[in-house]
């Protein structure tokens, strides 16, 4: 179980409430862009929260701490991956070789 995914989920969970965002699958999936979640992941973390009438009330830590004791959010974490896609944009000009941005 990696506690910095809870801690990440928890975070992004947090900062749509408190800025009087509704939390729906759709606005925690644009906040987790970088985090290969399932919808139906999403949407089970979402009524999850609204169970809980998570509000802004609600810190950021008592957010954690709630998903860290449910058992169905320990599960989605532990099988999320961050999105490995990488672009590299590189711009060369004059001679030689210029691997990762270092020129020779």
């Amino acid at each position: 179980m990696d506690g910095f995914t809870v801690s990440l989920l928890a975070s992004a969970t947090y900062s749509l409430i408190s800025k009087g965002a509704e939390l729906t699958t759709s606005s925690l999936k644009n906040a987790l862009q970088k985090w290969l979640l399932s919808d139906s992941d999403l949407e089970k973390i979402v009524n999850l929260t609204n169970e809980a009438q998570v509000d802004e009330d609600w810190s950021e830590r008592k957010i954690e701490k709630y998903f860290n004791n449910l058992p169905e959010v320990l599960d989605i974490v532990s099988k999320t991956k961050a999105n490995q896609n990488v672009t590299i944009n590189q711009t060369h000009s004059g001679i030689g070789n210029n691997e990762a941005n270092i020129k020779f």
